[in-house]
């Protein structure tokens, strides 16, 4: 009986946390996470094995729909802007690196002060109408990057730290790469031969398209687990490669989306707000108020770098909501735990501060967007 009040509850929760967000104007995984804490205040959701079952399988969604958001396509067409967004981007990560070494935290705290939620970026620069400007454009490229390779970098770390030392075992574990290129080059001579059937993807009324590329994000996690990989890196790179080859994901994209996003994803940020409310005694306001302005200068001082291309209002702008953090970063805390790299308590903090980033900067970006 309790597992049945339980799966009302999730179930109940997952479908109403959007109209409830969007009534208070926040965004539904920041409401999610909140009522995460609220029903393991309830009801000892960890005891449930299928709970923790599917919000494995949302985390490793999640991973692949954000490399499926990879546009490929806009960085092609925008190659003015790449460089310097890449400066950008590295010299963001040697302030968040000078910001680690101060609070003598691990390496990792730096992904975390780097990285920027894409699904917080789009919806306000749809909002504000600035999307399809150069300015808006500029800032979907840096996200774009930024995700990119804080993802690919988060992966790198948590591998070095399962085997604590450059052996043989650290060099398998990249095979996964291998296997992505290699699909990648089979995939471009592939879609050129059989254009009908890649067209089948994403008209075709058994939806083989969602198979797929649900069969490759399962078998590039597996892959990759069998090599001593993370599932999680298997499942992102399955995202970019679907992205890569069909030259962003279309309507297949937003089918999938439908999958993740309303079954999986909503019930791992559910667990992530259980995790933090069982671990809400270890919050630390002062760490996380640190990590807060530690996240603003790691953003906002290498904007210079667009100085030449923007006026310095706008430059400032553009750093301000690259501090914006959410899915990703809250999904690097979860891996990061499960890996033994920071400790709950510390995985607790970081959602406390991706939650508080995750409101505060888009809300100064619309202030500051009149």
């Amino acid at each position: 009986m309790k597992d049945l009040i339980a799966i009302f509850l999730i179930s109940g929760i997952a479908f109403l946390s959007p109209f409830i967000a969007e009534r208070i104007r926040i965004p539904a995984v920041i409401l999610e996470i909140v009522f995460g804490m609220m029903l393991a205040s309830l009801y000892n959701i960890f005891s449930l094995s299928w709970f923790e079952f599917f919000a494995l399988l949302g985390l490793i969604f999640l991973m692949f729909l954000s490399g499926l958001e990879i546009n490929f396509s806009i960085l092609e067409k925008r190659k003015d802007i790449v460089f310097i967004s890449l400066l950008y981007i590295l010299l963001s990560f040697l302030i968040s690196f000078t910001a680690v070494i101060m609070l003598k935290v691990h390496i990792i705290y730096a992904i975390f002060l780097t990285n920027v939620s894409l699904g917080l970026v789009v919806p306000v620069l749809r909002e504000k109408r600035l999307a399809g400007t150069d300015f808006g454009q500029s800032i979907l490229v840096t996200t774009f990057l930024t995700d990119f390779l804080t993802m690919t970098l988060l992966s790198i770390i948590v591998i070095y730290e399962k085997y604590e030392s450059v052996s043989m075992e650290f060099f398998l574990s990249f095979g996964i790469i291998l296997l992505f290129l290699l699909s990648y080059f089979l995939g471009e001579r592939l879609i050129w031969r059989f254009p009908n059937f890649f067209k089948r993807l994403y008209e075709d009324p058994m939806e083989v398209g969602v198979r797929g590329a649900f069969a490759l994000m399962i078998f590039f996690s597996g892959v990759a687990t069998l090599l001593g990989s993370e599932a999680i890196l298997g499942a992102f790179l399955a995202g970019v490669l679907v992205s890569a080859v069909l030259r962003g994901s279309g309507s297949l994209g937003g089918k999938l989306e439908a999958v993740g996003y309303g079954v999986f994803i909503p019930i791992f940020f559910l667990k992530a707000g259980a995790e933090l409310y069982r671990s809400l005694s270890g919050v630390n306001l002062i760490f996380v108020i640190h990590l807060t302005i530690a996240a603003f200068a790691a953003k906002l001082l290498p904007s210079f770098v667009f100085f030449k291309k923007f006026e310095v209002k706008d430059a400032i702008k553009m750093g301000t909501i690259q501090v914006s953090k959410l899915s990703l970063t809250v999904a690097g805390a979860e891996i990061a735990r499960s890996a033994g790299i920071i400790t709950s308590f510390e995985a607790a903090n970081v959602i406390f501060f991706t939650l508080l980033t995750g409101l505060i900067a888009p809300t100064i970006f619309r202030v500051m967007v009149k």
